[in-house]
């Protein structure tokens, strides 16, 4: 009997070698697709990691684009909050420009009636000016009849004197002869002389007041011409060589442009160099007329004694200095002027008030002819503040204004000559 039990057992074995090869063929499959599930999961958290981190960057970029857009959103409202302001000034200006528009145009609308008004005065000025110039040329006139007459009356003067002389040497004679000498007839010597004030009255009605100012020049020469040229008034300047003044040259020459008289008060005013001696007197005269005629080409005619003619101070240094000095002015050709109306600017060292000033001249100016004192010294600054009030107020009483070289003004001299 055949064995079939044998191939059963040789297929079983092939079934079960193809059965190990399948499971090493799926054990290898499993391992391969673990190991990719493995890998995989690991790059899947690599890429899970990445992310995140993307994320997180986007979020912080995120964040920061939030606070800039808040930061911008503050600033758009501070523009529009500075806007707003610009807008209001704006507004403003817009309404201020209109104001001063408005403003402007009523200006020129004053302007326009000033212009006007200003025409008007030029004419009423140019008829005042024409008016003036006349009354200047019948000044003019009158002063030269003055002139004459005062050239008259010194000739009559002289006559007289001549007379006199001869009357009295005939006198002497019949005395000498043993004859009765008849009594003179008339009244005194004093009245047989023809004066120019006993003649002013009847001949001479204008009133001149004639401006002098001594000591200068100073810090307020200009300040004082320019006042007198305001009014149009001319003066006369007593002046002295000042240390320490370094125009004098421009000072002088405007007196003399403007057409103001130029005397000489010495040259240092110092009173011991002016009164002990004669020679000293006439140097110190001499100094000053040399400095003037060279910077101005103008030599002064006219003198005023340092403290006037009839100062007493001289007798601290020559008691007889004052005869012999007006003689010396006679021969050098020059006549000397005191005032006869008295400011009182120099009652102290630092001057008097402007109004105390004002009402010295003013009530004190009461003759035909006046000629004022007041002084031109860095100290007298309330005398050019009073120059004003004087000048308007000598207007008012009648004066017209000369200088003490126009041939019109008296010769006021409180210490005469001596024959």
């Amino acid at each position: 009997m055949e064995d079939i039990s044998r191939p059963k057992k040789s297929k079983t074995k092939k079934k079960l070698k193809i059965f190990k090869a399948l499971t090493a063929v799926f054990a290898i499959l499993f391992i391969v697709t673990a190991g990719f599930a493995v890998y995989s999961a690991i790059s899947a958290n690599a890429d899970t990691e990445r992310l995140e981190k993307q994320i997180n960057e986007l979020r912080t970029e995120l964040n920061a684009a939030t606070n800039e857009r808040l930061s911008l959103e503050t600033q758009v409202s501070k523009l529009s909050s500075a806007n707003n302001e610009l807008t209001d000034k704006y507004e403003k200006l817009n309404s201020d420009t209109a104001a001063f528009q408005a403003t402007v145009s009523d200006l020129q609308t004053q302007l326009t009636q000033l212009n006007s008004e200003n025409d008007t005065l030029k004419a009423d000025l140019d008829s005042v000016s024409s008016k003036l110039d006349k009354a200047q040329d019948s000044n003019s006139s009158l002063t030269s009849k003055n002139k004459s007459l005062n050239s008259q009356i010194t000739s009559l003067n002289s006559t007289i004197t001549t007379l006199k002389n001869e009357n009295k040497a005939l006198r002497e004679t019949i005395e000498n002869l043993g004859a009765t000498v008849p009594e003179e007839g008339g009244s005194d010597e004093g009245d047989d002389t023809i004066t120019e004030s006993s003649t002013s009255t009847s001949t001479e009605t204008t009133k001149i007041a004639y401006l002098t100012f001594d000591d200068g020049v100073s810090k307020y020469t200009n300040e004082i011409l320019d006042i007198l040229a305001r009014y149009n008034v001319k003066a006369t300047f007593f002046p002295n060589w000042r240390p320490g003044i370094t125009d004098y040259k421009e000072k002088y020459k405007r007196m003399v442009n403007d057409g103001h008289a130029i005397g000489n008060h010495t040259y240092s005013h110092e009173y011991k160099d002016v009164y002990s001696t004669l020679d000293g007197f006439k140097s110190e005269i001499t100094r000053l007329n040399d400095k003037i005629e060279e910077l101005t080409g103008y030599t002064p005619t006219i003198f005023r004694f340092p403290g006037g003619s009839s100062n007493t101070v001289h007798k601290n240094y020559n008691t007889n200095i004052i005869q012999p000095a007006i003689s010396a002015l006679a021969d050098m050709g020059m006549e000397y002027y005191d005032w006869n109306v008295d400011s009182g600017d120099a009652a102290s060292s630092k001057g008097a008030s402007k109004d105390t000033i004002v009402k010295n001249v003013l009530s004190r100016a009461t003759m035909n002819k006046a000629v004022i004192l007041m002084h031109d010294t860095n100290t007298k600054g309330t005398t050019v503040a009073a120059l004003p009030e004087i000048i308007e107020g000598l207007m008012e009483k009648g004066y017209t204004f000369g200088v003490l070289t126009d041939g019109s003004a008296p010769v006021v001299q409180y210490v005469k000559p001596q024959n």
